[in-house]
């Protein structure tokens, strides 16, 4: 299609496309400018969506009038539009707008997902975001405007750097931002008769302030200030998960179970835990003191590897002693082997045969499972380590370095998406897209297996065969190929819509189980599809993303050629086929002691190993009549 932009005609292709939001998608036009064009009520992703066609239509009509008067007096942080995109030369209706391009660039929600501790990035690293962060609320703020609908979706971290996104909802002047996110949306504004989160008052500079407390919990300690379970007891009164924040049961209530893969709250300074517990408990509101994040200091316990900010570490004795733990548990059919513990955070692991080989981030660098040091440097929200043969493959953007002991160091450049090098190895080969092309290591060089779409292809490796995706404006591809073999099969169907936010993949023999998280109007939902090397959709299953539940913490788990085991805070989880459906088939609650929702499983031929942020168990499970 065309578009005008300064009379200029631009002629924009699939292939141009690097973004979908649940509003529009987002073009890349060259000298690091992007076009977003909003999507027209007869956008694919609304059909037989009545309710949504309505709100594009509304969307567009306010957006006549709203940009062309939008202030450009923000802070440098908040990516504004610059040009407006029209569907004529002159005269014509304004269907998007220009802006610069931020990358490398990772959204926000990440950085609270508790997995984000495997990739090795420290507190210290997230609280700079969120100090960033909180000087641009402010100066939003400065200029009369409201964000509105802000939520770790539309922030943007590129290094230390907080970029505030989606500035077309913004409120100013008599233009009111009519969307919200039910994590982030104040429950001061919002019916209180309500079965769920429904906004009954406009947004304003306190409800930002408050998504802004939302965003600092959850960054820190990995929950939301509504998380975890609400267990009142036999006598108490029963509260429905979605009207907690109305009734303010927040994880400060004793009655609330807090998720096992998160931090404690008491990692926090008192002043910054007594301000939050004032937000969400009290409904206290205001601008955010800027010496709660500014002032942080974090420090690692030498004994149990906790990042916190106390003088002392909340977990360990004054004496900083861990106390004695056995190296064999048992627990009714389980039996646990602790196989190694260490103060560093491992941010990958993987078997080969029934040895576990590990990296772990360390006082020295990059370290081995034996404390061999692979590499040196830090880790950080683009740079990230995994194992490679006798040493470790470090990514950046824009190339991934294999280190080897007593070896140059091999430089492949590629193309990033999502905030991460494409790149993947098995047992045998590696593999890596650049300039739009999926390549695999052969004995003579590259060899080139198909074409994708640059820097919009997700892809993974099993030993077998291998599946990937790209979405290109209104276009979704999925394709899968053979390991060892040349060619791409493009006709895999996959029931993407949404705005993505996370995609993740396990492979047992013949078959991959592709995790999803997508945005669809105020909500989250998690998917897991289970496809065939042949690329059939054999089943699937959906729900709403919560912590504990295994299609959320499914991402770590680990496949066979019938069955994915996935830890959840209750137990390992064993899921099967059931016709087109993924159903949990059997429940190992001995195991809850020994994992957590965000652990990564790995299966051996003597038991599961559990990999934690620093600690690895072998469990073994006996199969009782």
């Amino acid at each position: 299609m065309s578009v005008y932009v300064a009379n200029r005609k631009l002629r924009l292709k699939p292939a141009d496309a690097i973004g979908k939001g649940g509003e529009a998608d987002v073009y890349d036009i060259g000298n690091d400018q992007v076009l977003k064009l909003f999507k027209p009520a007869s956008h694919p992703d609304y059909a037989n969506a009545p309710d949504e066609q309505h709100a594009a239509k509304q969307r567009l009509d306010v957006h006549q009038t709203k940009l062309p008067a939008f202030p450009h007096n923000l802070p440098a942080r908040v990516v504004v539009p610059d040009q407006l995109a029209t569907d004529r030369k002159r005269g014509g209706r304004v269907i998007g707008y220009t802006m610069p391009r931020i990358r490398p660039a990772e959204m926000l929600y990440h950085f609270g997902d508790p997995r984000i501790r495997h990739r090795g990035i420290s507190a210290a690293q997230r609280s700079y975001v969120l100090a960033d962060l909180r000087a641009s609320v402010a100066g939003v703020h400065a200029a009369g405007v409201v964000i509105g609908d802000f939520n770790d979706l539309n922030v943007l971290v590129s290094y230390d750097n907080a970029y505030l996104i989606d500035a077309d909802s913004y409120q100013f002047g008599g233009y009111v931002c009519c969307v919200y996110s039910d994590r982030f949306v104040d429950p001061a504004i919002c019916d209180p008769q309500a079965t769920g989160l429904v906004p009954a008052a406009p947004h304003s500079e306190l409800t930002d302030w408050y998504a802004y407390c939302v965003m600092v919990f959850r960054t820190l300690l990995f929950v939301g200030p509504y998380g975890g379970v609400y267990k009142p007891g036999k006598k108490g009164r029963r509260v429905a998960h979605a009207r907690r924040p109305l009734e303010r049961i927040s994880v400060f209530d004793p009655k609330v179970v807090y998720p096992k893969p998160t931090v404690h709250y008491r990692v926090l300074p008192d002043d910054l835990l007594h301000y939050l517990e004032g937000v969400f408990v009290r409904d206290r509101r205001g601008p955010f003191p800027a010496e709660l994040v500014d002032d942080l200091r974090w420090t690692t316990c030498t004994c149990c590897g906790l990042e916190h900010a106390r003088e002392l570490c909340p977990t360990c004795a004054a004496a900083h002693q861990l106390p004695a733990r056995a190296s064999v548990r048992v627990r009714g059919a389980v039996t646990v082997d602790r196989m190694l513990q260490t103060a560093g955070v491992i941010v990958d692991a993987r078997l080969a045969g029934d040895c576990l080989e590990l990296v772990s981030r360390g006082d020295g660098g990059l370290c081995a499972e034996d404390g061999t040091v692979l590499a040196a440097g830090e880790l950080g929200p683009h740079r990230w380590a995994a194992r490679w043969q006798r040493g470790v493959a470090v990514g950046e953007p824009g190339r991934v370095c294999l280190i080897e002991p007593e070896e140059a160091p091999q430089v492949i450049a590629t193309d990033h998406c999502a905030g991460q090098p494409a790149f993947a190895r098995n047992s045998r080969h590696h593999y890596w897209l650049s300039g739009g092309q999926l390549f695999r290591d052969g004995m003579l060089g590259p060899e080139p297996i198909g074409g994708v779409v640059s820097e919009q292809t997700r892809f993974w490796v099993g030993e077998r065969f291998g599946l990937g995706f790209y979405r290109a404006g209104a276009l979704c591809v999925g394709f899968c190929f053979d390991a060892d073999r040349g060619g791409l099969n493009d006709r895999v169907q996959l029931p993407l819509r949404g705005q993505l936010i996370t995609a993740s993949c396990q492979f047992g023999g013949d078959r991959a189980w592709l995790f999803v998280t997508e945005r669809r109007g105020a909500r989250i939902n998690s998917r897991c599809l289970l496809i065939s090397s042949a690329g059939e959709l054999l089943a699937t299953a959906r729900t709403e993303a919560a912590e504990g539940e295994w299609l959320h913490a499914g991402a770590g788990g680990c496949a066979t050629a019938r069955f994915l085991f996935a830890a959840t805070d209750d137990g390992i989880v064993r899921v099967e086929r059931d016709g087109d459906r993924l159903v949990v088939t059997r429940r190992f609650a001995d195991t809850a002691p020994f994992v957590d929702a965000a652990c990564r499983l790995h299966l051996g031929s003597t038991g599961i190993y559990a990999v934690h942020s620093h600690r690895v168990d072998r469990i073994s499970i006996k199969e009782t009549s």
